[in-house]
């Protein structure tokens, strides 16, 4: 009986011992378990969360993404957004990693390229087709941001003063990867990428625009004032008036120290090229546009067709490919998130109170917000049209490359995986990490990150 007893104390005492932390713990383990098992069995059944694949993922450029879907303009149903970057780039990506982190973005990943990046690389797609295949094979499209200025050796000119290229390692990745999707007319030997997949959806903002160019063959003006309009001080680019002012940079040259005047809107004037008329009609008259660029393409590569012109017509504002339907460069800032947003951050002029929007402004200028929605639900729609198509009728080596479409049981993992890690570290006594930013500190950090970015 004595026996019993002791036994009965040693059953409640190893209950009491098995803690609410202790449980979760469990039942973590027993789900990755699960998930390892039985995973490759399920993985085929699955349909694969929406997935973009992004270069150069700062914090601010994937605050844009998380703007772009709360405003309904990119996917709302899972989503899977991969940030990637060379590991030799000019920038620090801890603090995307952070903001990942600390908001909880678990629907956001990284993608670190390695390996040598010397000449042959930019031009042959280097040791790193590998990852563009993996990489490609996971994505329903791919979105090429803006940046600071490509190398002008890339494109066969030498360096003017004012050209500011400080990301050389950026430079190569971005053209490697984007030859690797479109082909390199200097290497008749390889096949792009999209020759098997002529709808695959594509689109390079500003910086990403001109290494579209650049990929292909065309060149770049180095300066916009000093090459196309012929000025050389911020007085002379302010005074021709604002549908020639194509950056933020001048008016801040004047103001040194106020980082809320209100970037630069120009009118773009859309050609009737191709069906893009017909998928952007509000282009059909002239839009207003966000733009902070001092280059522009100049000659334009042979198997690209523009689309787009400044109201003069003197410089190029969107590019798209002759053969592959959904690629398309942008010279100017559609993603920027303060487009979406009515916080009220911007001085309309030196020496005015902050009181204005970018929202605002575009709603002031007649189908100017409908043509930024349309270009986004144009993109998303063309993702998920990808992920139909090889739903469907997949590709043997898209199937083989892909190394991270989740099943069913890594799909229900991520989604309670932040609950479960929440639970933990209340019961084990851990406070939460705070918010890294309010709402509009962050719209406001995404507006001074934009207006000196390039």
């Amino acid at each position: 009986m004595r026996n019993v007893e002791t036994e009965r104390q040693k059953t409640r005492v190893g209950a009491k011992n098995f803690s609410p932390l202790r449980r979760w713990k469990t039942v973590l383990g027993v789900l990755m378990l699960v998930n390892l098992l039985l995973g490759p069995a399920t993985q085929a059944a699955e349909t694969p969360p929406l997935t973009l694949v992004m270069a150069h993922p700062t914090p601010g450029q994937i605050r844009n993404i998380v703007a772009l879907r709360a405003a309904g303009l990119l996917s709302a149903e899972p989503f899977r957004l991969i940030g990637v970057f060379h590991e030799d780039e000019n920038t620090d990506y801890a603090p995307s990693r952070k903001l990942v982190e600390t908001e909880r973005l678990d629907w956001v990943e990284f993608v670190v390229i390695r390996g040598p990046e010397n000449r042959d690389d930019a031009v042959a797609g280097g040791g790193w087709e590998t990852d563009f295949q993996r990489l490609f094979a996971r994505s329903h499209g791919i979105l090429f941001t803006g940046g600071s200025d490509l190398l002008p050796s890339t494109y066969g000119q030498s360096h003017l003063l004012l050209t500011d290229a400080d990301n050389p390692a950026r430079n190569r990745f971005e053209l490697s990867f984007m030859r690797y999707l479109v082909g390199d007319p200097r290497r008749e030997d390889r096949q792009s990428r999209l020759e098997s997949e002529t709808d695959f959806p594509v689109l390079a903002v500003c910086l990403g625009a001109q290494t579209l160019n650049v990929a292909l063959g065309g060149t770049l003006w180095q300066d916009i004032p000093f090459q196309v309009y012929g000025v050389r001080t911020a007085e002379e680019v302010l005074a021709l008036g604002p549908d020639r002012v194509h950056s933020s940079r001048y008016l801040a040259m004047l103001n040194p120290g106020v980082d809320d005047l209100l970037p630069a809107f120009h009118f773009i004037r859309w050609l009737d090229e191709g069906d893009w008329l017909r998928r952007l009609p509000a282009a059909a008259r002239p839009v207003a546009i966000l733009s902070n660029h001092h280059q522009a393409i100049a000659e334009v590569a042979a198997d690209l067709v523009v689309v787009a012109r400044s109201l003069d017509g003197r410089v190029v504002e969107a590019v798209a490919h002759r053969r592959y339907s959904n690629v398309l460069g942008v010279q100017f800032h559609p993603e920027v998130a303060a487009l979406y947003q009515a916080h009220p951050l911007f001085r309309p002029a030196p020496g005015e109170e902050p009181g204005l929007s970018l929202a605002q402004v575009l709603s002031r200028r007649p189908g100017s917000r409908r043509f930024h929605e349309q270009l986004w639900r144009w993109f998303s729609s063309a993702m998920q049209n990808t992920r139909r198509r090889r739903l469907s009728d997949p590709d043997p080596a898209i199937k083989n490359a892909s190394r991270a479409i989740p099943n069913r049981f890594g799909l229900l993992f991520s989604r309670i995986s932040p609950i479960i890690s929440a639970n933990m570290r209340q019961l084990d006594g851990r406070r939460t990490v705070e918010e890294h930013y309010a709402i509009e500190q962050g719209a406001r950090d995404i507006s001074r990150h934009f207006l000196f970015c390039h």
